[in-house]
């Protein structure tokens, strides 16, 4: 791999800056903790990428050294502006965006003025400040810093049992005549650094407060990096309220940083030894990812096996000529009705049971339902299908959630193809079960009781593999049980002996099913990105795909002229171009952006739909032409929509938000599913086909025009001022 970075540093605080307005930079953890190696790598506290967002002069992208995200680095965003500056984005002002958060900072000759959000006071005692500036620190004042082993003192308060869930940078500082030392630790370096913006103004604050200081004052910091001046307007009834009410409209701070003489180094750097991998085995990881996956074969299978037996069930259950097209529609949309609910739902099984045991759970339900199905009765049947797909829908929350805190950061690209793959099997398992269905049914026909009980196998090997060979919980659920030790072994039976700390630490960094389930989806922090995730979830229906899965075999008979055999050999290509192309998908995010994939994979599925209405228009028009391109419609959305969508959803939002776009996902599909048939009569299969290349073409605009938008947290116009200055 070669990059082109430029090494930048505040008073020692180093970072490695990389202009990546193209989206070339695979900023997954493994390439980031490669960069920031000081041994292996290039060198750094962290990595700053530079990227385009509108309606920003750019987007600045934050990693610790450890490849995990923080909150505001302040002298990262000082570093940042003055590169922006450096390459003509920017001349005088900064508008900028990270974290989710707003941003701007003014350049005065050589100094340059941050404005940041207000700190947040969480707790101020006479031992002790913890304020939030951007990132949480813990502020103490001591009488030996130099003999102080601040690397060791930081680590052992990340780990104790106040702050081991989501660490804290530690600072300590000492008066020495009437000079101010400060010292360091950050929690995403795991190590002492040679200074810190965001821990300098915490420090400022906490003297503010500890000395009582009013008005006016100076202050010089001086670190292992350089001298830190801070200049404060502090109004008299701050420390009066703040420890009783911690009213930031009280609190008014203006701090000055020394502006350093700025290292800028650009360098063509080839990377070497980049296949060194934090986690164990490929294939262990692998395997229980794909076992979890086995979700998402039932997911493909239930959607599927209908579809070859509606003729069977017509007879077997003597629907009545003018009710076949209602009950073949009602049969197929109440599975997606049943998902789309289960997916809902879903959330709530956290209230009751682990992530690993909602799973075994709901697959000891579906084995149930499945019995039901097949006892001959309609009602039971209907019902079974339901509880089938409130189950299948369930699998949308649970899978992805297990995926993402299993799967090692350079295979997460791969749980796409777990994703896209196995369900691609389970639809084709259906289709090859579906062979042997008879042209000529009869209503004694037994055969349909195997194919609708065969979920069962799905279930029951997954359980037991959960249940047995791999029975850990997630890391997440046995640090919100403090039960640390239990999360090192869960982590350990993964990473490299040497690793697990450090994935210990970005664990505790990420939100908790319990946290996820909280949010408001309509807040100014979650509204764009919860869009982003309707509109992804909506266009996995309205594309197309679930009346291809669901309705093929209709759809082929008219392109085959009612060939048997052709129809199911075309019906056995859709699982095998799905999960060839899930395969594929499976790389994709190593060379594009989500939005990319999207853009381009809505696009591929309208175009041949418009071409098709054309061609369905004329019966004498080349059938296989036609066929070709619903198969070339099936791959485009197998390497997008069928692969990456609930990856990127999962990333987009909460658990709440994943069960809601699951459940709008799954609704469109009972409407599709529902309707296809009746709208199939009144307009032919020409007028579908055009339906679903309007919303296609819909999608694609959105993508084009819409998607590049982002959320900006509430209260971000209460400012802090910070200037940076050279001494």
């Amino acid at each position: 791999m070669q990059i082109t970075f430029h090494k930048y540093h505040g008073c020692g605080n180093d970072f490695i800056i990389i202009d990546d307005r193209q989206n070339q930079f695979h900023n997954d953890l493994q390439n980031i903790t490669k960069l920031c190696d000081r041994h292996f790598g290039i060198g750094a506290d962290g990595l700053i990428l530079l990227r385009n967002h509108q309606p920003f002069d750019f987007e600045m992208l934050y990693y610790n050294s450890d490849g995990s995200t923080s909150g505001l680095c302040g002298n990262g965003a000082r570093c940042i502006v003055n590169f922006a500056k450096s390459i003509g984005i920017i001349e005088k002002k900064a508008h900028f965006t990270t974290n989710g958060k707003e941003y701007f900072a003014d350049i005065v000759g050589d100094n340059i003025r941050l404005h940041v959000q207000n700190p947040i006071f969480e707790e101020i005692t006479n031992d002790y400040s913890i304020i939030n500036t951007g990132s949480r620190h813990i502020v103490f004042q001591t009488n030996d810093l130099q003999n102080r082993d601040i690397k060791k003192l930081g680590y052992d308060i990340n780990t104790s049992e106040k702050f081991k869930q989501n660490g804290i940078n530690v600072n300590y500082y000492e008066y020495v005549g009437d000079q101010i030392y400060l010292r360091t630790y950050e929690r995403g370096v795991y190590d002492e650094t040679l200074a810190c913006g965001t821990g300098a103004l915490a420090t400022a604050i906490a003297i503010c407060i500890s000395q009582k200081l009013f008005g006016n004052q100076r202050i010089d910091l001086i670190t292992k990096g350089g001298f830190l001046r801070l200049v404060q307007k502090v109004l008299e009834n701050l420390c009066t309220v703040v420890k009783l009410t911690y009213d930031l409209k009280l609190f008014d701070l203006f701090l000055i940083l020394q502006q350093f003489q700025i290292n800028n180094i650009t360098n063509h750097q080839r990377i070497y030894n980049t296949n060194q991998k934090m986690h164990k085995s490929d294939f262990l990881s692998l395997k229980i990812s794909g076992n979890a996956a086995l979700g998402f074969m039932l997911q493909g299978y239930m959607l599927a096996y209908l579809n070859p037996a509606l003729s069977t069930i017509d007879v077997v259950f003597n629907f009545e000529e003018d009710q076949v097209n209602f009950y073949n529609g009602l049969l197929s949309a109440i599975i997606s009705v049943g998902a789309g609910t289960g997916s809902y739902l879903a959330q709530y099984l956290f209230n009751f049971f682990s992530l690993k045991n909602a799973m075994i759970f709901t697959d000891i339900v579906t084995c149930i339902a499945c019995l039901l199905s097949i006892t001959g009765n309609l009602n039971l049947l209907i019902f079974g299908r339901f509880i089938i797909g409130f189950m299948g829908g369930a699998q949308s929350i649970l899978v992805p959630i297990y995926l993402s805190a299993f799967t090692p950061e350079p295979l997460k690209g791969l749980n796409s193809t777990f994703v896209g793959g196995l369900a691609s099997i389970g639809v084709g398992i259906a289709f090859v079960l579906g062979f042997n269905f008879s042209n000529t049914p009869s209503a004694d026909n037994q055969y349909w009781k195997f194919v609708f009980a065969y979920p069962i196998i799905f279930c029951g090997i997954r359980s037991f593999v959960l249940y047995k060979i791999y029975p850990y919980e997630t890391p997440q659920y046995y640090l919100q049980q403090n039960e640390v030790d239990k999360a090192r072994e869960a982590i350990a039976f993964i990473y490299k002996e040497e690793f697990v700390e450090k994935q210990l630490e970005i664990v505790r960094n990420i939100e908790t099913p319990k946290d996820n389930i909280t949010f408001n989806v309509l807040t100014t922090r979650y509204k764009i990105r919860f869009q982003k995730g309707i509109v992804q979830a909506l266009l996995m229906q309205l594309a197309g795909i679930g009346c291809l899965l669901s309705y093929s075999t209709i759809i082929f008979n008219q392109a085959t002229d009612n060939n048997r055999l052709y129809t199911n050999l075309l019906n056995l290509l859709i699982p095998i171009n799905g999960l060839a192309n899930a395969i594929l998908a499976g790389y994709l995010p190593k060379y594009y952006t989500y939005k990319q994939i999207f853009q381009y994979g809505i696009l591929g599925c309208c175009v041949p739909m418009f071409i098709l209405t054309v061609l369905t228009l004329y019966p004498d028009s080349n059938q296989v032409i036609v066929i070709i391109l619903i198969f070339t419609f099936q791959a485009f959305y197998s390497l997008s929509f069928g692969s990456c969508s609930w990856m990127e959803i999962a990333s987009l939002v909460p658990a709440k938000g994943i069960s809601i776009c699951a459940l709008i996902a799954w609704y469109s599909s009972a409407l599709v599913g529902q309707t296809f048939p009746l709208i199939m009569e009144a307009l032919t299969i020409s007028g579908c086909f055009f339906c679903f290349g309007i919303f296609g073409f819909l999608g694609f605009l959105y993508f084009v025009y819409e998607y590049d938008k982002q959320d900006y947290e509430e209260g971000n116009k209460n400012l802090i001022e910070v200037e940076l200055t050279q001494k």
